[in-house]
């Protein structure tokens, strides 16, 4: 409402365009800005998580092929041994010494068993009738196995066959996740088929794998190639329901056979690990926006491991992120619309403070003067006035070059509270807090930075309230130790009794600002920042404190030439400087800065400032 009523009211034109070219010149930038960087982290998040469920994937796909893999080498072993060779090329004359036979040969399956725990049994069926176990339980099928339709099925293949989870073929058992390796025992000499050897482990062995990799949006599963489960997590059984939908998007896998893994073996390709899984071995599809699967296969077993994503989480947390960065354009677009219409006005206020002036000219007051500037109308205005106050120049002088000084302190105080460094700094922490996903430090420090820029503008106002100023520096202390993490802790303690007396602003923030850059920052050990606030002797007084590097003799000396006398050194402490000239501008020398320092140990800076008896808002003559 203000920016019409300032453009409907026409001897203020100058200044509505002011207005209006500046808002139009930075809102472009305030919002493409923002959609450029949250296009970039919606990528950035999509691709890390992309990636860490492509990681998550390839651990668990090599854990399991390597799994199987050396089972399958573990089977060959067992086939190599000269007992197993032994006991199935035997013809035993009695059932006795078949029976003795197959506990001997069962003693070294069940050594071979326990030296491997990841296996709960280990069983041979010979085509001469023999049953070796590990288990010493009565086999199921102890007489009548060849006519099992799974001892044909191995017996026939040409490939390992794997097949569970369900109950052991093997034993009465109540355990009903038994997943079983079966593969023929082949007679090196006569190049045939001698009986089939089972190899049995537990579901958990393969759930182990995958609960090593889970993550909250991440279900992870073994399907085999009929897209049964074979494996999944306990937590995640429900997800894996749903996977049916998809199951007739997997590829079709091409399994080796014996003669496959021959020729790897006279390759030297007997390694019991892989190092790695490569990229094109991942399938990926995506259904929508919300659900991902990734899926790697198992060439030995045909199984499928795969990664069932919702991507629920990650929409979440770049919809939070997007939520805060609107936030932060808006309360940025406030603010700058708030500095926008005070610089028009700050711009076009010399027109009608010359209109002002001319008609105390006109009254009788000759102690004014204005230089002959600007446009031809406020130049014109200028020169009349001029001509009428000429015979008084040498005080008009004096008084002008004091406004210049006030003016110039004005002016650095504005720019204290415009600076766009520190925004840009403390927006690139908001981002890369964004892209670590710590939204509740993204919060924190957002609300702190509109905090800052809300007491620091203070509706144009010169002084505010003692809270009001404690406030703002606390705002901009947080908003460092955010960026700065261990560099300094910083204590606040202020008395409430002083609380609603009226301070020229921003005199705390300068001082903590230098406390913390040729302080804390420049000593390696965590340094500690105190402010406190009391009365004493009819003076409010600051006292800000910290235990960072402190200044040697010569620095101090230096600094307070540069404070106390105006045409000493001049040093890079503009914000010191300005909060001593504008307090002794505005209450006289005897009030401003008092700084004492140690190498080493520190610097303390201490702000005195009288309390007026009339406690509204004080402003500059």
């Amino acid at each position: 409402m203000k920016i019409i009523d300032i453009i409907k009211t026409r001897k203020n034109l100058l200044r509505s365009k002011l207005a209006v070219n500046s808002l139009v010149m930075a809102i472009i930038p305030i919002i493409l800005i923002p959609v450029i960087s949250i296009t970039m982290t919606a990528n950035l998040l999509g691709n890390s998580d992309r990636n860490d469920n492509i990681n998550a994937l390839s651990k668990t796909a090599l854990q399991v092929q390597n799994f199987t893999y050396n089972t399958y080498l573990f089977s060959e072993v067992i086939n190599n041994m000269p007992f197993v060779d032994e006991v199935l090329r035997e013809t035993f004359p009695t059932q006795q010494e078949k029976l003795e036979a197959e506990v001997i040969a069962g003693v070294e399956l069940y050594q071979m068993c326990k030296s491997n725990p990841a296996y709960s049994g280990i069983y041979i069926y010979g085509e001469n009738g023999v049953v070796i176990g590990s288990d010493q339980r009565d086999s199921r099928v102890h007489g009548a196995f060849k006519v099992s339709p799974w001892y044909s099925d191995v017996m026939k293949s040409n490939r390992t066959t794997w097949w569970g989870p369900g109950k052991s073929v093997n034993v009465d058992s109540i355990d009903s996740d038994i997943i079983t390796f079966s593969a023929p025992i082949i007679d090196r000499e006569k190049v045939s088929k001698k009986g089939v050897l089972l190899i049995e482990f537990h579901q958990d062995v393969l759930q182990s794998m995958i609960e090593e990799n889970l993550e909250n949006n991440r279900t992870l599963m073994i399907v085999n190639q009929n897209k049964d489960i074979v494996a999944v997590s306990d937590k995640h059984t429900d997800d894996a329901k749903s996977f049916g939908q998809y199951s007739d998007m997997l590829p079709f896998s091409e399994r080796w056979t014996f003669e496959d893994l021959s020729n790897m073996n006279s390759k030297n390709f007997t390694k019991t690990e892989r190092a790695n899984i490569d990229l094109e071995d991942i399938t990926h599809q995506d259904f929508g926006i919300h659900t991902s699967i990734m899926s790697i296969s198992d060439p030995l077993t045909g199984w499928h491991i795969i990664n069932l994503v919702e991507q629920s989480e990650l929409l979440q947390s770049i919809w939070l992120i997007s939520i805060v960065i609107v936030i932060t354009i808006f309360a940025i677009l406030v603010i700058y619309t708030n500095i926008s219409v005070s610089t028009a006005e700050a711009i076009t206020a010399p027109l009608n403070e010359m209109l002002t002036y001319y008609s105390e000219v006109e009254k009788g007051r000759f102690d004014l003067s204005i230089p002959v500037e600007g446009v031809e109308e406020i130049a014109q205005l200028r020169r009349g006035f001029n001509n009428m106050v000429s015979k008084l120049g040498d005080l008009v002088e004096e008084v002008y070059h004091e406004q210049r000084q006030l003016r110039k302190a004005e002016y650095e105080v504005l720019q204290m509270q415009i600076n766009p460094h520190f925004l840009y700094n403390t927006l690139d922490s908001i981002i890369w807090l964004a892209l670590e996903k710590d939204n509740d430090q993204v919060i924190r420090l957002t609300k702190a930075l509109i905090q800052l820029y809300r007491t620091g503008l203070s509706r144009g106002k010169d002084t505010i309230t003692v809270d009001e100023e404690v406030k703002h520096a606390q705002s901009y202390l947080e908003i460092q130790k955010i960026r700065y993490g261990d560099t300094f802790d910083y204590h606040i303690d202020v008395d409430n009794r002083i609380g609603s007396f009226r301070v020229l602003k921003l005199i705390l923030q300068p001082i903590i600002e230098n406390a913390i850059y040729h302080g804390a920052k420049r000593t390696r050990e965590k340094s500690d920042i105190f402010v406190k606030g009391y009365e004493q002797g009819g003076c409010i007084v600051f006292e800000i404190c910290d235990t960072g590097a402190g200044m040697d003799k010569q620095t101090l000396q230096r600094l307070r030439n540069a404070i106390y006398d105006n045409e000493g050194e001049k040093l890079p402490a503009y914000g010191v400087l300005n909060v001593h000239q504008r307090i002794a501008l505005l209450f006289g020398q005897q009030y401003g800065l008092e700084i004492t320092s140690e190498p080493g140990k520190g610097t303390i800076v201490t702000i005195r400032i009288p309390i007026q008896s009339n406690q509204t808002e004080q402003k500059p003559d």
